[in-house]
């Protein structure tokens, strides 16, 4: 009963979550989904997430758009209370898209609805998108064909099985048919490690035992202890970023494909000291989505550089390097932000980072001069990040008093 309550707990935890939000159990994609077309459109980063324009029927025969979000960390399409009513997806009407040249019909039993928030709040899970977004859209309802994602570019192509170009190394898959997640062999180590491709999330993250035990076999590995910018994407006042390990992967292969400095976080406990009792909560519950034991997720810090290509049929993947990672992404003002309506916090601020006086729980009012209320994450993230030695004012407040900080950019 105890493990049960949990396990219970951990999924929980698990919907907070934006690689793996608003999971509702494992469903069956075959025969959910049908398509037919193709389309290649214009691919919307929005701190390093997949937004698109769609297209969607109403009960009347006539089409509205929306924007949608791509989400490959699970399998049920989601979409907000006021569209999935407008639609009558809740009395049975299956879901009906046109993304560019490409139609797709959803069975209704598929489709999940999520409330919808007031401004300022976030959107689906702990997703918060600087733009309004319709409806996120997940790998089963794309693995009927092939996947394009195509960074350099910013062209998103969805097509019939063989009709897209495969450029760039060759590395195989595998694909769980009842969710369409992909998930590919990592070596690491001298050892082989599952991973989940998931474009939906901005980092890569992975169990955090196994990058305790990586920390520890290798001394001279760059790491720091919370996350921070791009790793610091949900935001959340729970332990998974803020007790997590962001650390730089020499050399990581998949298949032919190798790549260098990759970075990953590894997760903080979901549970505490009761992950201990059943192992890592949350990856144990987030993995059934995948049909077997995972490491982790490969997130945007490292697909960004290339053209990827899936081909869903086949379970293969292809690799085309448009652009080298950037050496200097890491170096920012190290401190691990949670945000709540609309307001960023100090959830933990990296040991070796020079922000003497900073307090966690102290309110972040500007960096710099620039408000933060109500700013967008990826415009704070990105006001934290300078060049080594420089130095950011940040203002706080700390009950009724208001302070200025200065803070020191250190290079990662």
């Amino acid at each position: 009963m105890i493990e049960k309550s949990l396990r219970l707990a951990a999924a929980c935890l698990t919907v907070s979550l934006a690689a793996c939000a608003m999971i509702a159990g494992v469903v069956d994609m075959d025969g959910r989904v049908a398509a037919e077309g193709s389309a290649n459109v214009p691919m919307i980063l929005d701190g390093d997430q997949i937004l698109f324009e769609f297209e969607a029927q109403k009960p009347n025969g006539s089409w509205r758009s929306g924007l949608a979000l791509l989400n490959m960390g699970q399998s049920p399409p989601v979409l907000k209370q006021s569209l999935y009513d407008e639609l009558a997806i809740g009395a049975g009407r299956p879901l009906r898209l046109r993304i560019g040249g490409r139609s797709m019909a959803m069975a209704a039993g598929w489709v999940r609805s999520e409330p919808e928030r007031t401004s300022g709040e976030r959107q689906f899970g702990s997703f918060f998108p600087s733009r309004r977004v319709d409806m996120v859209l997940q790998s089963g309802a794309l693995a009927k064909g092939e996947l394009v994602i195509d960074y350099p570019a910013r062209r998103l192509a969805l097509a019939e099985p063989g009709a897209a170009s495969h450029e760039g190394v060759a590395v195989p898959l595998r694909i769980d048919r009842r969710t369409g997640l992909a998930i590919v062999d990592a070596t690491i180590d001298g050892a082989s490690h599952a991973f989940v491709i998931d474009a939906g999330s901005p980092y890569s993250w992975m169990r955090g035992a196994l990058a305790a035990l990586w920390l520890s076999r290798y001394p001279d590995w760059l790491r720091a202890h919370g996350a921070f910018g791009a790793a610091n994407y949900n935001m959340l006042d729970l332990p998974f970023e803020k007790e997590g390990d962001v650390l730089r992967i020499p050399r990581i292969a998949l298949g032919p494909l190798e790549m260098k400095d990759v970075g990953l976080m590894g997760a903080g406990p979901s549970l505490g000291a009761a992950d201990k009792l059943i192992g890592e909560a949350f990856w144990n519950v987030w993995q059934e989505q995948a049909g077997e034991t995972v490491a982790g997720w490969l997130g945007a810090n490292v697909l960004k550089h290339y053209r990827l290509t899936i081909d869903y049929p086949n379970a293969m993947s292809y690799w085309r390097k448009g652009a080298e990672p950037d050496a200097h992404d890491y170096d920012r003002v190290g401190v691990t932000l949670v945000y709540e309506h609309g307001e960023y916090f100090i959830g933990g601020v990296i040991a070796r980072a020079g922000a003497p006086g900073l307090e966690i729980g102290d309110r972040l009012v500007a960096i710099d001069g620039q408000p933060t209320r109500g700013a967008a994450r990826e415009r704070v993230l990105t006001a934290l990040r300078g060049a080594p030695g420089e130095q950011k004012v940040l203002r706080v407040t700390r009950g009724p008093v208001e302070i200025d900080i200065a803070a020191t950019v250190f290079a990662f």
